[in-house]
């Protein structure tokens, strides 16, 4: 799924916990991505996929015939 929480990878150890907060935050919250998990860059392409596809379908919707101005899309998520 493309809409999905960010994956911080799998910690067991509460001192790799501590070395990868500090290794993100010398590196950029954005951009560092975590041992088998992801940075928030990956979340935004992700996401900016997602909407990619929601526009092109609704495009092939209204080809169709179908009346955009009555159709709903309900998308809830949170912030990363």
């Amino acid at each position: 799924p493309r809409i999905s929480e960010q994956q911080f990878g799998n910690f067991q150890n509460v001192e790799e916990v501590w070395e990868s907060k500090q290794e993100r935050h010398e590196f950029g919250r954005f951009y560092y991505r975590f041992k088998s998990g992801e940075a928030g860059l990956d979340v935004y392409s992700r996401v900016s996929s997602f909407i990619s596809t929601l526009i092109r379908d609704c495009q092939q919707y209204e080809k169709a015939g179908y009346n955009l101005d009555t159709i709903n899309v309900v998308i809830i998520t949170h912030g990363l």
